[in-house]
């Protein structure tokens, strides 16, 4: 059965981003939560939307959170004392 009511679907894509479980994924993950539980005509679309504009969803996916420093290579030490390095 097609679910047709806009806010049990709002309320579905609510619950599958909000929960302890769900923690703001990504849109893919987000849309296979959604489809275990619900189906209805434009669910991807809607999926995509609800996640794009959700605030906590786009601070806390890693597509868009902050990067880690690159590695930088360490000089090999040839004599005693010839690097020194300090924190």
């Amino acid at each position: 059965m097609a679910l047709t009511d806009r806010a049990l679907i709002n309320t579905i894509l609510q619950e599958c981003q909000n929960s302890v479980a769900a923690g703001h994924l990504t849109e893919y993950r987000t849309l296979e939560r959604v489809k275990t539980c619900a189906w209805w005509p434009n669910r991807k679309k809607d999926v995509a939307e609800d996640s794009q504009t959700c605030d906590r969803c786009q601070k806390e996916n890693s597509a868009t959170a902050k990067k880690f420093g690159m590695m930088i290579q360490i000089q090999e030490q040839k004599s005693p004392c010839e690097i020194a390095h300090m924190d």
